[in-house]
């Protein structure tokens, strides 16, 4: 069948869509094609695929439009005898439908290069001038789609017209929670790219070609695109935050879980991809990390009355679960499951994590680099940077209680996290990692989990410092990885520090390492392969480290790694 051409044809499907609206015929209709880029062995034209779309409409108000699709003999559905309509309520398949595509959902098959597909009986009235929806966005003056519900194919889509006004919407009403937090990775991630200057030689805001320094953020897309942006996403945990209290539910519910996913933001990978692709295959990871925890900012900034409010009712809902769950703990013995364990307990300790994770991000960093700056003692300044006013919300001490107060590795690690997140001189830092240490010394994988932690958070200087800590040991390749590979993989603002520290620790482990394990030495070493991306100043400190290594490298593995890396090094330096 056509269906099988999926394991036979290589290369990810490309799906364009375009979505116009004739409110005089009160239809829509959906033109789409498809297309497979040549690969190595297939540069040929390639046979179309079977790819189903799942689609939706949304109305003025948000809610999914009733959707009657123009019958046509020559489509797939109607050779095949496929339904067009929702599963019968009651059936066995109905609930786990639901579940997958929420809302008016139908699934479209593409089969062909190129078809199309007209929806009947749309009723979109124009909207008044200055209408809003409940979560203050603009009505819009046609039908916003919904495409690839539940990611319902593996493919690359370009929507028609998808511009920022329609991912607002979509982010703020959509009922498929993966379109919902596609949009919300669209939006953040046009943001974050916005902020960062260009990094290709000679374009306007770019460092001096031989520069290691980071350069200045620009102006980005304006306060107004971000203000929108948190103000989608605060309505969305206004009505997560209502879920997780037990006072929502029906189409307005919104999962938890799910605005947890959405406040956490692009991770920096994708991010740099993104900014390599515009500038020419070259970024500067510390423009993006500083430009990520801009937006992270502005997000704790503008929400911060919504996050205190979704810890706290997380915080009392898990707290009444608790205590119902050790008053019923035979039958939950019986059951074979704690109900702290549901799937709504699970979601709750997600946002909880998630709010002070974000609350603590305005601290992160920021009150060293003030007492650096004013030439002050920093301990001083970072205990100063967090005094809590009389009747505020103390983050550190709500942090610290749920640390203490933990049942589960989940609470107790996000507090953890959360402490370890603010700088690097406040008091309750160092407390903070002792206490969690002390508690679980010789476990070794929450030992692993708490030098990724450190790892995440701390400068080169105090990796190596870790590296001598009873808790480490170069020898077992686990330790390596939670400490060493975290560091150079999950902590980029410090690996890529203008000192070249970062690059220097990673060269000494490698030529280390390599004499008494060089299958872990190589793989490691495969964080120099960030260099290919790097500007000119940092890719330069890094070829440094690089033809060191390698000129001691004696072992086939580090050897191999290595000459990619100072390969990719060269060409980036030559362009």
């Amino acid at each position: 069948t056509q269906f099988r051409r999926w394991y036979s044809v290589a290369g990810t499907p490309e799906v364009a869509v375009s979505v116009t609206h004739d409110a005089a015929a009160r239809t829509v209709t959906v033109k789409m094609t498809q297309s497979v880029p040549p690969t190595t062995g297939q540069e040929g034209a390639k046979p179309p695929l079977h790819i189903p779309v799942a689609f939706g409409l949304l109305g003025a108000d948000g809610a999914d439009l009733p959707l009657k699709l123009r019958a046509d003999p020559a489509s797939w559905d109607q050779r095949f005898g496929a339904t067009l309509t929702p599963v019968e309520a009651g059936a066995p398949e109905a609930g786990r439908d639901a579940e997958m595509f929420p809302g008016s959902t139908i699934m479209l098959h593409l089969t062909e290069p190129e078809q199309t597909f007209v929806f009947e009986d749309v009723d979109f009235p124009a909207p008044a001038e200055g209408a809003v929806t409940s979560a203050g966005l603009p009505v819009p003056s046609a039908p916003v789609p919904s495409v690839l519900r539940g990611f319902s194919s593996p493919v690359r889509l370009a929507l028609e017209g998808d511009d920022a006004a329609a991912r607002l919407f979509r982010l703020a009403h959509d009922a498929d929670p993966f379109n919902r937090f596609e949009a919300s990775n669209l939006l953040a991630t046009d943001l974050i790219t916005a902020l960062v200057p260009s990094a290709r030689p000679g374009a306007a805001g770019a460092a001096a070609p031989d520069s290691s320094e980071a350069p200045a953020l620009t102006a980005g897309a304006g306060e107004a695109a971000t203000e929108a942006f948190c103000d989608a996403i605060g309505h969305m945990l206004r009505s997560a935050t209502a879920t997780a209290a037990g006072t929502s539910s029906g189409p307005d519910a919104v999962d938890p879980a799910l605005v947890a996913h959405v406040l956490a933001l692009p991770p920096y990978k994708s991010l740099v991809q993104a900014c390599a692709k515009r500038d020419g295959g070259v970024a500067d990871p510390r423009a993006v990390i500083a430009a990520r925890s801009a937006l992270r900012r502005a997000l704790a900034k503008h929400l911060a009355t919504e996050l205190v409010d979704a810890f706290n009712v997380c915080t009392e809902a898990l707290s009444a679960s608790a205590a119902a769950a050790a008053s019923s703990a035979a039958e939950a013995s019986a059951a074979g499951e704690s109900p702290l364990m549901s799937k709504e307990n699970k979601a709750r300790r997600a946002l909880r994590n998630a709010a002070l994770g974000l609350l603590v991000a305005p601290l992160a960093r920021a009150s060293s680099d003030a007492a650096r700056a004013a030439g002050a003692d920093a301990a001083s300044a970072a205990a100063a940077a967090t005094a809590v006013p009389e009747g505020a919300f103390d983050l550190v001490a709500a942090a610290k209680k749920q640390a203490a107060s933990a049942t589960n590795m989940t609470d107790e690690f996000g507090a953890l996290r959360a402490i370890l997140s603010l700088a690097t001189e406040h008091p309750d830092r160092a407390a903070a990692a002792d206490a969690f240490y002390a508690k679980w010394k010789g476990q070794s994988l929450v030992e692993d989990k708490w030098l990724s932690a450190l790892a995440v958070t701390s400068d080169a200087a105090a990796v190596r410092a870790l590296m001598k800590h009873e808790a480490f040991d170069l020898m077992v390749p686990n330790k390596v990885y939670s400490l060493v590979r975290t560091f150079t993989e999950g902590n980029p603002e410090e690996f890529h520090h203008a000192s070249g520290a970062g690059y220097d620790l990673l060269a000494d482990v490698v030529a280390e390492l390599e004499r008494a394990n060089p299958q872990v030495a190589a793989r490691i070493a495969t964080s120099f392969t960030a260099g290919r991306s790097l500007p000119r100043g940092l890719a330069a400190a890094m070829k440094e480290r690089v033809d060191r290594v390698l000129e001691g490298a004696s072992t086939k593995d580090v050897r191999e790694v290595l000459g990619r890396c100072q390969a990719a090094l060269v060409a980036a330096l030559a362009e």
